[in-house]
Order: C-alpha cells, then sequence, then structure tokens
C-alpha cells in the first residue's frame, strides 16, 4: 500500500512539471525538477489540468446528488430507541389520511414504489403493466371540483392526468419496481424471469431500453426502500452486503410461518418485518433480538396472502394492512400502541402497502385490481 502511495506522488510531481512547462513556466519547472530529480525528464503536457477537470466535475455531480438526496429527507430523527425515552410524535396517524386517487388495472395490483423524491408513484400489476403517477396531479385532480374537470378540453385533460406514463414490455406479472435515485430510470422485475430499465422521462416510450434476464421469476420481497434517503446510510448497508458475510440471523422470527417482508430503519439500527402469522417485529441488529411485538393485525393468526409492514415517513408509526377486513393497522412504532383502524376500501385483499419517504402519502395496492393513493390533507386538521 505504502508502495503504491509513493509510485502516486511521484507520478503527480512528473504531471505537475510537465503541466509547469506545458504552461510555459520553464524556470519553476526547472526548480521543481531539480528537487524531485525525475526520470527520465518530463516533457511539456497538459495531462494534469484535464485530469483536475475531470476531478471537479465528478465532485460537482457528487454535490448536486447530495443536494437532491437531502432536500428530500423526512422529517425528524427516526426511530433510534437507544437514546429515546419520552418521544412527542411529528407526524399523523393513518386514520386522518384520506383517499385523492385511484387508479385501475386489468387485473391484480401487487407491486408500488415511491420516487426517493415523493413526487412520483409506480404500480405493478398482474396484467403486465406498469403506471407511473404524479403526486401533484393526483393532489390537484382530488381538490378540483366535478364541475371543473367537465369543462376540461381533451388537451387539458392529457395535461392534468395524474398517470403520466404507462409501461407495456414484461410477458408476465409485474412483481417489483424500484426508482433510481436521481436518474429518471424505473427497474421492474417480473415472472417472466427479466429485469427490465426504462427512461420513463421520454412520453413516447414504452417500453424498455434494457433487460437482464434471470434463471427463475422474481418474486415480490419488499426490501429497503428507504435506502437512498441518505447515502451514509446507503454506504453503511453495502459494507455489510460487500462483505459476504452473515452478520446476523433471526432464527423461527415469526413462529414457523413465512415472513413477508423486512425493511431497515432510517439509521440501519433495526429492521421491521411481517409474516403470516400477521405478526410485525421490530429486531435490534447489534443485540440479535426481538425489541418490540406489533400485534393485534389478525384475528386468526395466520394470513393466506403476503403483504408488507412498513414505516411512515418519519418512523413515529408502523402500519401493516389486516388480510381478512382490509384495514389499515397503525401502530406507535416506539411503544406499539395501537391506533384507530384505517378502512382502506378496496374489495380485495391489500397486497402491499408503500409510504411517501418523504410526507404523508402511502399507496395500497389490492387484489381488487385498484391502486389508491392516501394523502394526510392539511385541511382535515
Amino acid at each position: 500500500m505504502e508502495n503504491m502511495e509513493v509510485k502516486h506522488r511521484e507520478l503527480l510531481y512528473r504531471l505537475m512539471i510537465s503541466q509547469l512547462f506545458y504552461d510555459g513556466h520553464k524556470e519553476m519547472a526547472v526548480a521543481l525538477a531539480n528537487v524531485i530529480k525525475p526520470h527520465p525528464a518530463c516533457p511539456p503536457s497538459d495531462r494534469l489540468f484535464n485530469v483536475f477537470k475531470m476531478g471537479l466535475k465528478v465532485e460537482d455531480e457528487k454535490t448536486e446528488n447530495n443536494d437532491m438526496t437531502n432536500n428530500f429527507v423526512a422529517p425528524g430523527s427516526g426511530i433510534d430507541l437507544e437514546f429515546e425515552t419520552e418521544v412527542q410524535s411529528i407526524s399523523a396517524e393513518a386514520a386522518l389520511y384520506e383517499t385523492c386517487y385511484v387508479t385501475a388495472h386489468k387485473l391484480p395490483c401487487r407491486c408500488a414504489r415511491f420516487h426517493p423524491t415523493g413526487q412520483i408513484i409506480a404500480t405493478g400489476s398482474e396484467d403486465c403493466s406498469i403506471k407511473i403517477l404524479d403526486v401533484e396531479r393526483m393532489l390537484a385532480k382530488s381538490a378540483t371540483p366535478v364541475e371543473i374537470i367537465a369543462m376540461e378540453t381533451p388537451q387539458q385533460q392529457m395535461e392534468n392526468h395524474p398517470v403520466i406514463r404507462t409501461l407495456y414490455d414484461h410477458a408476465a406479472e409485474v412483481t417489483c419496481l424500484d426508482f433510481h435515485p436521481y436518474e429518471q430510470i424505473l427497474a421492474s422485475g417480473s415472472k417472466d424471469f427479466s429485469i427490465r430499465f426504462f427512461e420513463y422521462s421520454k412520453p413516447s416510450v414504452k417500453k424498455a431500453y434494457k433487460s437482464i434476464q434471470e434463471a427463475a421469476p422474481l418474486s415480490y420481497r419488499h426490501t429497503t426502500s428507504n435506502m437512498t434517503r441518505n447515502r451514509c446510510q446507503l454506504e453503511s448497508k453495502w459494507k455489510h452486503l460487500l462483505s459476504s458475510k452473515c452478520t446476523t440471523t433471526f432464527k423461527m422470527a415469526h413462529q414457523g410461518q413465512e415472513v413477508c417482508s423486512a425493511v431497515f430503519s432510517r439509521n440501519a439500527k433495526y429492521v421491521l418485518s411481517s409474516g403470516k402469522d400477521s405478526l410485525v417485529k421490530l429486531w435490534e441488529l447489534s443485540t440479535n433480538r426481538c425489541l418490540i411485538v406489533y400485534t393485534g393485525a389478525g384475528a386468526t393468526g395466520k394470513m393466506e396472502h403476503r403483504t408488507n409492514a412498513i414505516f411512515n415517513h418519519t418512523e413515529d408509526y408502523v402500519l401493516f394492512p389486516d388480510e381478512k377486513t382490509t384495514s389499515l393497522c397503525c401502530w406507535d412504532s416506539r411503544n406499539a400502541e395501537r391506533q384507530k383502524l384505517l378502512s382502506l376500501g378496496h374489495n380485495g385483499v391489500v397486497r402491499t402497502i408503500q409510504h411517501s419517504p418523504t410526507g404523508p402519502a402511502f399507496v395500497s395496492c389490492s387484489e381488487d385490481f385498484r391502486a389508491r393513493f392516501w394523502y394526510r390533507k392539511a385541511t382535515t386538521d
């Protein structure tokens, strides 16, 4: 390692001497060469300046990306039971959210994803389609009187429609979705054994520009949707992953029942899991133990379908849909105190819920072919 650093420094000094010669500073170049004594002699070269420009460009892009991420981080510090004693929730419980928009697929809708900015949502269906919805347009439409909407021209209807893209390129059910944190790219996985990448910024494009073929269908698994909120958090998680070592195993996590979802907390200290035993659990990674069990979501204690548990955007609450009643259960994340139920209004089992990473909004997807967008309106205070 030390030998490599010495070589890098020698190269740096050679570039400095060559740049001075190139820029016409002969006396300075000779003076530095007499100290460094490079061998062979350094010819005039503009390479150092070009490397410098490239470095500035990378640095600017990194700063821009960090600014983009920081501009859309949810308020509050998130859950941290190591230091918290009495913490007052700064966000609204789920029962205060309202449906602002409903979109329908032709078959069951079982996956969804918010963009890290919280400004758009993608939904996927068994009908092989993907819809991308604009959050501002959904909110605007819900606030516009019906008589005003009826007077819109076809052009206005198109410009104001909340569904901004409908993508078709899979040959089987779309099972998982994720947005690139900075580029306008959506990745989708399917039971057709493929992962596809869409440039959704282009209105005319309905097909993927790139695909990766897998050896088996991609099944739904709720992973760390909050990874892109914080670069430090992301790097922390990747360090665990890159080591290829299993750091923690929660044996019989859900009494032998299938584990349906697992999501990291914002600080990566905890994992929130759900299982077909109708329980939601908060696990502490450092001690390899379950700290909190959120109960009461299922009367029978066993679920037929897989669904997921999530935090809200501030991690003040844990959300999980009840399979039998299609209601949304909500608990205080820190003490497991049950909050009021929210009827989700679906006519079938709710297969996934996804909360906005930045504000009081979530989307619910169901076997009734529909995805419902929910929002906590300020006017309901």
